[in-house]
Protein backbone atom coordinates (compact mmCIF):
# COMPACT_ATOMS: atom_id res chain seq x y z
CA UNK A 1 0.00 0.00 0.00
CA UNK A 2 1.44 3.31 -1.05
CA UNK A 3 0.25 6.92 -1.03
CA UNK A 4 0.90 8.95 -4.20
CA UNK A 5 -0.12 12.27 -5.66
CA UNK A 6 -2.14 12.04 -8.87
CA UNK A 7 -1.95 14.46 -11.83
CA UNK A 8 -4.35 16.85 -10.06
CA UNK A 9 -2.23 16.98 -6.91
CA UNK A 10 -4.67 14.83 -4.92
CA UNK A 11 -3.21 12.29 -2.50
CA UNK A 12 -4.31 8.75 -3.45
CA UNK A 13 -3.79 5.42 -1.73
CA UNK A 14 -2.64 2.73 -4.16
CA UNK A 15 -2.49 -0.99 -3.39
CA UNK A 16 -0.13 -2.89 -5.66
CA UNK A 17 0.91 -6.55 -5.73
CA UNK A 18 3.76 -8.20 -7.60
CA UNK A 19 3.66 -12.00 -7.84
CA UNK A 20 5.96 -14.59 -9.37
CA UNK A 21 4.43 -18.04 -9.95
CA UNK A 22 5.36 -21.25 -11.72
CA UNK A 23 2.52 -22.20 -14.10
CA UNK A 24 2.80 -25.49 -15.97
CA UNK A 25 6.61 -25.38 -15.71
CA UNK A 26 6.90 -21.75 -16.84
CA UNK A 27 7.76 -18.89 -14.49
CA UNK A 28 5.41 -15.91 -14.78
CA UNK A 29 5.48 -12.52 -13.08
CA UNK A 30 2.46 -10.21 -12.81
CA UNK A 31 1.74 -6.80 -11.33
CA UNK A 32 -1.71 -5.48 -10.44
CA UNK A 33 -3.40 -2.66 -8.55
CA UNK A 34 -6.57 -3.26 -6.58
CA UNK A 35 -8.95 -2.00 -3.92
CA UNK A 36 -6.64 -3.03 -1.08
CA UNK A 37 -3.64 -5.37 -0.97
CA UNK A 38 -5.64 -8.63 -0.96
CA UNK A 39 -7.62 -7.59 -4.05
CA UNK A 40 -4.40 -6.55 -5.81
CA UNK A 41 -2.84 -9.94 -5.03
CA UNK A 42 -5.93 -11.76 -6.34
CA UNK A 43 -5.90 -9.81 -9.61
CA UNK A 44 -2.15 -10.36 -10.11
CA UNK A 45 -2.42 -14.11 -9.49
CA UNK A 46 -5.32 -14.51 -11.93
CA UNK A 47 -3.54 -12.65 -14.76
CA UNK A 48 -1.06 -15.32 -15.84
CA UNK A 49 -2.85 -18.59 -15.23
CA UNK A 50 -3.41 -19.17 -18.95
CA UNK A 51 -5.25 -22.42 -19.61
CA UNK A 52 -6.01 -22.78 -15.88
CA UNK A 53 -7.98 -19.50 -15.80
CA UNK A 54 -11.34 -21.23 -16.37
CA UNK A 55 -10.79 -23.55 -13.41
CA UNK A 56 -10.69 -20.65 -10.94
CA UNK A 57 -12.98 -18.17 -12.72
CA UNK A 58 -15.85 -18.66 -10.27
CA UNK A 59 -13.70 -18.68 -7.09
CA UNK A 60 -14.14 -15.73 -4.77
CA UNK A 61 -12.59 -14.76 -1.47
CA UNK A 62 -15.31 -14.89 1.19
CA UNK A 63 -13.25 -13.95 4.25
CA UNK A 64 -9.67 -13.41 5.34
CA UNK A 65 -7.75 -12.60 8.49
CA UNK A 66 -4.65 -10.45 8.95
CA UNK A 67 -2.10 -11.35 11.61
CA UNK A 68 0.92 -9.28 12.54
CA UNK A 69 3.87 -11.31 13.72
Amino acid sequence: VERRFDANGQLKTVSEAIVKVLVDGEEKMSVAEGHGPVNALDIALRKDLGKFQNEIADLELADFKVRIL
